[in-house]
């Protein structure tokens, strides 16, 4: 499972939490709120041995940035 980051909408805290892949937390850890985003981090590679991980581990995270600049796009629409 991977690490992703986040930042609350309401006390603009960043945090990081460790969550199956597609899965979002439930609230923030800083103030219990349930309005946040996922925001865009570097890649981590530590702790895998061959090419083939590391390729898939940068292909995985290129795809999850992907979907979470479309998601911000429409919410750039959505504000216009």
């Amino acid at each position: 499972m991977p690490f992703y980051s986040f930042k609350c909408d309401q006390c603009s805290q960043e945090f990081e939490i460790f969550l199956k892949i597609g899965q979002n937390p439930d609230k923030t850890p800083c103030c219990s709120s349930t309005n946040f985003k996922k925001i865009i981090t570097k890649i981590s590679l530590s702790g895998l041995t061959t090419d083939e991980k590391k390729i898939q581990a940068i292909n995985d995270e290129i795809r999850e940035n992907k979907e979470i600049l479309e998601e911000m796009k429409k919410d750039l629409k959505n504000r216009r």
